[in-house]
């Protein structure tokens, strides 16, 4: 079988999405009481806090944070995707102030492109088409 091109296409915004979730999300909530938020006269940024991806097989990112109170949500509609969750090896409050820590990501033993299972416990799954993680 010939080998085939990887297309990793991080940012497609969705300019008409909603910008309510699940009852489970906070980015909306998380905007919204954002200080930088107050006087926004245009509402609420969609296509900056809802976008899509695409990958082929063989694509792959480096590991990162979703950060700033947006929560990722992924919504598989064809093929699957591995998505692999890391967690701090120190339990608890703890192990989450690690993570609120730039010293986790200055250790030398932190690589973007690397496990890091000193740092962390990891831990995949594997979503089908129709599964919402």
């Amino acid at each position: 079988m010939p080998e085939s091109k990887v297309l990793n296409a991080l940012t497609f915004p969705f300019l008409v999405s909603s910008a309510f979730g699940d009852p489970f999300s906070t980015d909306f909530t998380a905007y919204m009481n954002n200080p930088q938020s107050e006087g926004m006269s245009l509402g609420v940024p969609v296509p900056d806090i809802r976008w899509g991806l695409c990958a082929t097989k063989g694509a792959w990112h480096g590991f990162h944070i979703d950060s700033d109170g947006y929560g990722t949500f992924i919504d598989v509609k064809t093929g699957r995707k591995r998505w692999i969750v890391a967690r701090p090896w120190k339990k608890g409050m703890a192990g989450l102030r690690d993570f609120a820590s730039i010293n986790m990501f200055m250790n030398n033993s932190y690589s973007p492109d690397k496990p890091g299972e000193s740092l962390w416990v990891l831990e995949a799954i594997i979503l089908e088409p129709g599964t919402r993680l």
